[in-house]
């Protein structure tokens, strides 16, 4: 048998409380709660380590390869099959396969939280469509044209995307993402005078009154000249804004943009800032 424990100075050597196991004569069958590394389950009330520990094993040995796996293994080079994984995950001969068993679990998850996701954009796609958005037309050029610097190429690329996605019949959901000071908003700003060009308001929704604030400002200047109305709305704006012009608008505002009582006419594009401070 094995003996695990804590050994304890003294004459003679003592150990209390060891695990204990009974080992068969036979050496292929490998000891299951000593002299390995050991699983250590989360076990309800009533139930032992020993005895689950004892069952799962037993079921690995008898039908561990029988579990199947999600993924063309064509597609997980590099990562263990299935089976292996819930078999070096549960009993692994060295730590270092419990750590690669988990690797590729946690791939799993990562898969089929991207189809999922693929499967609600399809589904939404599906069943809401967009306003009419033409992106051809000269104000958006216009605006290009009268910057003092030239488009860098990633932001034309991003544009280009942008484009393609106002041409669809179906919303567009696309994330922006770039380091502080590449030209977001720049790139937003270009966006939204494609859908102004077209008759519909546009809205920009921030996290916090201050970065509302900065925006209001930095968009009013960029759009001077363009008779386009820019309007600011957070929790401190007071009344509603007059409605009495039928020209698109470009809102700048927080939270308090989904509690106004007339909402900008139209609305054919909504973008947010640093959504992830949103909650």
């Amino acid at each position: 048998f094995f003996a695990y424990g804590q050994l304890k100075d003294g004459s003679p050597l003592r150990m209390d409380h060891p695990e204990i196991e009974w080992v068969e004569e036979d050496e292929s069958k490998e000891p299951v709660h000593t002299s390995r590394v050991v699983p250590v389950y989360r076990c309800q009330k009533g139930v032992g380590q020993r005895w689950l520990r004892s069952l799962m094993h037993q079921f690995l040995q008898d039908h561990g390869s029988l579990v199947a796996d999600p993924y063309p293994q064509a597609c997980m080079e590099g990562f263990l099959p299935q089976s292996d994984a819930v078999e070096k995950l549960h009993f692994p001969k060295e730590p270092d396969e419990s750590h690669a068993a988990r690797e590729r679990l946690a791939l799993n998850e990562a898969l089929k939280l991207q189809q999922e996701v693929r499967q609600r954009r399809k589904a939404f796609a599906e069943s809401v469509s967009s306003l009419p958005t033409s992106p051809g037309s000269p104000l958006a050029e216009t605006f290009i044209q009268s910057l003092a610097f030239d488009l860098t190429t990633d932001q034309r690329d991003v544009l280009v995307d942008i484009e393609s996605d106002l041409r669809q019949k179906h919303p567009m959901r696309r994330l922006l993402q770039g380091d502080v000071g590449t030209g977001k908003t720049l790139v937003s700003v270009i966006a939204a005078l494609r859908v102004i060009a077209c008759g519909h308001s546009v809205i920009l929704m921030v996290p916090t009154t201050l970065l509302a604030q900065q925006h209001y400002q930095t968009i009013s200047k960029q759009l001077s000249g363009l008779n386009i109305p820019v309007i600011l709305r957070t929790s401190a704006s007071h009344g509603e804004p007059s409605q009495a012009s039928n020209l698109p608008s470009f809102t700048v505002g927080t939270h308090a943009l989904l509690h106004v009582k007339q909402p900008p006419k139209s609305v054919g594009l909504i973008m947010i800032d640093e959504q992830h401070k949103f909650g």
